[in-house]
């Protein structure tokens, strides 16, 4: 069974934290695997289209990342092959004061220009376009359900929300900040779990400010400057506070 899940967020766009995240998941979607979509309501057709393009555009980018893993040995090989014909010829019949330095960026060149051109038509291939049908076909097969616990999600983040940064930031700097939701059991285990390699792919200025977080323990100094950093980050739009300090209290 897979599972994705939407969250609503006032004045923000529909969150769609889906099993696909991780582009080398995609292709582990088994032909007997059903998709559920939970959402805390139900969903308009506005709503299911966000979600569609969501799914459509990381099976997408699985498929093109599979056909790249696939074809990286005969890449490998042409590639090779394409810079040493290139160099030799080129060696043999142009004549320059510089011996082998316009032959290697030429051959270079040469060599950059084919790898796109197989990448760009292994992306293309029969094999790869009836992998995407397939997969985009089962999405339209999703089973739509709701989930109680998904309105405890959006609450929390609208609570945040509402909270001034400045004391958000002082919050999560100082480790203050508590999930009201139950993590042992439920859909929440899964949510948690994809949300985080949702951030992974999706948010990953996230990463270092994360592993940062863990490094302060309780120097005031450093929870002090690490706030103001968070502050700063906040108010010129680069860092979702909320969402932030969602990724924190499900890592813990």
């Amino acid at each position: 069974m897979k599972y994705c899940y939407l969250l609503s967020r006032s004045s923000k766009d529909l969150l769609c934290i889906s099993p696909f995240s991780d582009p080398l998941k995609v292709l582990d979607w088994q032909e007997d695997e059903a998709l559920t979509v939970y959402s805390a309501t139900t969903l308009t057709q506005d709503e299911k289209d966000v979600l569609y393009t969501t799914l459509y555009k990381e099976i997408d980018r699985g498929v093109d990342r599979w056909v790249q893993d696939t074809r990286y040995l005969p890449r490998l090989f042409l590639g090779g092959l394409v810079f040493l014909l290139t160099y030799f010829i080129f060696s043999l019949a142009v004549r320059d004061p510089l011996p082998m330095i316009d032959e290697l960026l030429i051959a270079g060149a040469a060599t950059v220009i084919a790898v796109n051109v197989m990448s760009r038509r292994d992306r293309k291939s029969s094999l790869a376009l009836k992998q995407r049908l397939t997969l985009k076909n089962r999405v339209g097969e999703a089973v739509y359900d709701l989930d109680d616990e998904l309105k405890c999600v959006e609450h929390y983040l609208y609570e945040l929300s509402q909270v001034d940064p400045i004391d958000l930031a002082e919050s999560i700097s100082q480790d203050e900040i508590t999930f009201p939701c139950s993590l042992k059991e439920g859909n929440l285990v899964e949510f948690a779990h994809l949300y985080l390699t949702w951030v992974k792919y999706n948010r990953k200025q996230f990463l270092p400010l994360l592993r940062a977080l863990e490094r302060i323990n309780h120097d005031s100094a450093r929870q002090n400057s690490f706030s103001a950093r968070l502050l700063k980050l906040s108010m010129n739009g680069t860092l979702d506070l909320p969402m932030f300090a969602l990724a924190h209290v499900l890592s813990k």
